[in-house]
C-alpha cells in the first residue's frame, strides 16, 4: 500500500509542475510633438517562450511581442501601430537581446507623435 502511495504521489508531482513563461510588463507614453501634454497606458501580458502575443488597447494600440530564445537571454521584438482615424497605422519596431529579469526603453516618432516604450521582463508561470 506505501509503495502506490508513493507511486501516486510521484505522479502527481511530475504533473503539476509549471511551466515558465515570460511575463512582460509594458507602459506606453505618447506626447504629440510640441505639446506637454502626455497620454500613458500601461499593462502586462504572459506568454509562451518562442512565441508572438499581441495587446490591444482597443482603438488606441496594437503591440505585439516576439521571444526567441539565445543561449543566456532571449530576444524581444516589440511592434507597435497606433490607430488613427479608426485604422492601425505602423509606428515602428525595436529588436533587443536582454537577460529575464531586465527593462529596458525605446522611443519612437512618427506621424507628428513621440512614442516611449518602457519594458520590463521577468518569468511568469503559464496556466495550465
Amino acid at each position: 500500500m506505501r509503495i502506490i502511495l508513493a507511486l501516486f504521489s510521484i505522479l502527481i508531482c511530475t504533473v503539476v509542475v509549471a511551466e515558465d513563461g515570460l511575463s512582460v510588463q509594458f507602459t506606453i507614453e505618447e506626447k504629440v510633438l510640441g505639446s506637454h501634454s502626455v497620454q500613458s497606458y500601461t499593462n502586462s501580458i504572459l506568454m509562451k517562450f518562442n512565441e508572438s502575443a499581441k495587446f490591444e488597447f482597443k482603438n488606441i494600440y496594437n503591440v505585439k511581442f516576439t521571444s526567441r530564445t539565445l543561449e543566456e537571454k532571449i530576444n524581444l521584438v516589440v511592434t507597435l501601430h497606433d490607430w488613427i482615424d479608426g485604422k492601425p497605422y505602423y509606428v515602428g519596431a525595436k529588436s533587443i537581446d536582454i537577460v529575464v529579469g531586465s527593462d529596458f526603453n525605446f522611443e519612437l516618432e512618427k506621424y507628428g507623435r513621440s512614442y516611449k516604450l518602457n519594458i520590463d521582463t521577468s518569468f511568469g508561470i503559464l496556466p495550465q
